[in-house]
Parts: structure tokens; sequence; C-alpha cells
């Protein structure tokens, strides 16, 4: 192997193992943002979902939450991308509205601005 590609082979090697470096701390900080979310209550929980069930949150999160009351998905399935793809589809098209919805909700329930502890882990 000449001297060229012996350089290009470290620069490669070194890349690699930085990248693997680089992705095992960010898969530890994801795994520590995890496990500090805090659920939401219960009874949010249900308001959430009947502001969703009475379409008060808009069509989208309306049809969602018929299929997770029909059983036929769960949020937590559709929010890791499993279960009907014209549902999955809708979640990853519309995660803004579904957001947007969410911190409403949770404004009107609590009077809280504060929005970090209703994310989709919760559901």
């Amino acid at each position: 192997m000449d001297q060229s590609m012996q350089a290009v082979q470290k620069r490669f090697t070194t890349a690699a193992a930085d990248f693997g470096t680089r992705l095992r701390e960010a898969k530890d900080r994801l795994a520590e943002a995890r496990r500090n979310v805090e659920n939401p209550s219960s009874a949010l929980q249900e308001y959430a979902a009947e502001q969703f069930r009475t379409g008060q949150a808009g069509p989208e999160l309306r049809a969602i939450q018929q299929a997770v009351d029909n059983g036929t998905a769960s949020w937590p399935d559709l929010m890791r991308g499993h279960g009907d793809p014209a549902l999955v589809a809708l979640v990853r098209g519309r995660g803004a509205t579904i957001v947007e919805a969410c911190r409403r909700i949770v404004d009107q329930h609590r009077g809280d601005p504060d929005t970090r502890t209703f994310t989709s882990t919760a559901w």
C-alpha cells in the first residue's frame, strides 16, 4: 500500500472512531434526557385525550385519538413510527401541529406555560 493510501486509511479510521465516540455520547445524553422526563398526570392525559377526541385540537388529532380509543393504535407506537402506515404518516406529517396542540392543552389545563412535562413519551 502506498503512502497516500495509508494516509487516507488513517484519516478514515480516525474519523470512524470519532464518529463512534460522538454517537455514544449522543445516545447517553438522549438516555439521560428520557430518564429526566416527568410524565403528565393522569388528569392531564385524560384532559388531552378528550380534547383530541372531540376535535378541539384539530381533525388530525381526532383521527389519531379515535384509533387509540378503538385499540388499533397507541401513541407510543405511532410516535416510534409503528402501526398503521396512514396514521404514522399523519403523525410524522403533523408533528408541529401535535406539539402545538399539546402546548395549548397544557396551558389550558394547568395555567402553566412550562410544557416540558408534556411529551410524546408519556403517551
